[in-house]
Parts: C-alpha cells; structure tokens; sequence
C-alpha cells in the first residue's frame, strides 16, 4: 500500500522533483505548484486519503518523462510544435509511466501520469480515453497542469493571465476538460490570489505556528525546502531556525498573514 511508504515518499518526492525539474530552468516549482493546487481540488471529490497523496505525488514526478526530451521540444509552446515533434512529445507520459512501474509503492501513481493528456471528449493521448473513463485524479491534473502552463505560455505562444487562463479552460471544457472540475479551480485560484495580495515576507524568528506558507520555500543554496500550502507548526520554525544558524544566512519566508484555523484567544 501507498501509504505504508507516504513518509518515505514525502520525504523523496520533493527532491526527485527538483532534480526532474533541472531540464526545465526556467520553470521551477512548477510541480509543486500544480501539486498543491490539484490536492486542493482532490479535497472536494470523492477520492479517499491514498488516491489524494498519489495525486499529489503524480504531479511531481509528472515531467519524468521529459528528461530525455531535446530542449526544443520542452520550452516551445504545444502548439506550436511541427506534427511529427508533437508526436515525440506525445510519448512523454508513457515513458514516465515506464520508470515508474517497477516501484511497486508508485504504481497506481505511474497509471494517473499515463492518463493526464488525455482529452475528456477521447481525442487525448496515448489511449484516447474519454470522459469518466479517464481517471479523475488525471482529469484533475489535466486541468491544473494546463492552468500554469497557460500563465508560463507553453501551450499558446504567449504568456497567459490568470483571467485569460480561466477563460481558456472554459473555453475548452468538455473538449479537453472536465466541467465538474472548472469551479473548484476557478475558486481556488481567485481564493489564492486574493490572500496574495496581503502575503507577508518574514525570517524563521518572526514566523507563528499557524501561519501557512504562500511561496515554495527554497534554502540559502537553492535547494526545495518547503512547497507552498504548508502549515507551519513547532517542528518546522525550529528547522528553519536552525538552518539560518548552521548557515549564517537568513531564510526569508512569505506566508499568509492570518490563520483561519487558529482559534481566537479570549480576551
């Protein structure tokens, strides 16, 4: 079971995306971003506790398959690709589900990134499946994927705002998209970028349990601490603390400034 290995996994997945995630420079965070969005939406369907972690761990290890990929294919726009570069592209979800098989603990995981491309009116690939026969946790990475891809401008050759992200999924839904899924994404989005707008930058010393981080956390070094969408509790503000002092550099961390979850204190 998945889950007897989650805080293995928990532990690895975050690097593993890293390092997949170093063909893709320019892009950095970009699976955890979709990761955090795609669990939240999870959350509002009928998916148990294993199916939600596979699906957060699916959208780490999503972009394995574009490793061996030629630059050109990966940074330019879908769309934009000649037919038969579309094809070789096309094969990217199949050789991430081939890595990942032969892990017995990442199996179920490997299946949701097979079927992440495909087309909710069976035109996708690799199998051209169609509608509910699409896994859900594949139609919901499906659509959060492309959301960021949009707004880092890797389907259409420009660079897309929220506003006219939203406005293309809607365009595409029941063509590409599911429905059932467009309004738990269009309010998750509005949610974030609300709270955003009154994010707060703070040092390990200055955080409060409670607090949930905003931004995917790096260290000093540049390496993935934290995704965004974590509570921060005791244990985290003390590791922090203590890699300001084993570095002698301060982490800056941006979080949202209240916490809905924290009880008021009586007066």
């Amino acid at each position: 079971m998945l889950l007897k290995n989650q805080f293995k996994l928990q532990s690895i997945l975050p690097l593993m995306s890293s390092v997949i995630e170093l063909s893709e420079k320019d892009y950095k965070g970009f699976s955890a971003n979709v990761a955090h969005f795609a669990k939240s939406i999870a959350l509002n369907f009928k998916l148990d506790e294993e199916q939600i972690e596979q699906t957060y761990f699916a959208c780490l290890l999503m972009g394995i398959g574009k490793i061996s990929l030629a630059e050109k294919l990966v940074k330019t726009p879908y769309l934009n690709l000649a037919k038969e570069d579309q094809k070789h592209y096309e094969k990217h979800s199949e050789r991430a589900e081939s890595c990942l098989a032969s892990i017995e603990a990442l199996q179920p995981v490997s299946k949701i990134i097979r079927h992440i491309y495909e087309n909710y009116n069976g035109s996708g690939y690799p199998d051209r499946l169609k509608a509910e026969h699409i896994p859900l946790p594949s139609r919901i990475i499906r659509i959060c994927s492309d959301y960021f891809l949009l707004k880092h401008g890797l389907i259409t050759a420009e660079k897309m705002t929220t506003e006219d992200a939203l406005a293309y999924i809607d365009k595409n839904l029941d063509q590409l998209y599911d429905r059932e899924l467009f309004c738990s994404l269009k309010s998750h989005t509005l949610t974030l970028e609300k709270l955003g707008q009154d994010n707060q930058q703070l040092k390990a010393d200055e955080l409060e349990v409670g607090m949930i981080i905003a931004k995917d956390l790096e260290s000093p070094t540049g390496g993935f601490l934290l995704p965004a969408g974590t509570l921060i509790d005791h244990d985290i503000i003390n590791k922090l603390s203590n890699i300001t002092a084993q570095t002698n550099q301060y982490i800056t961390v941006e979080v949202r400034p209240f916490n809905p979850l924290k009880p008021n204190r009586k007066k």
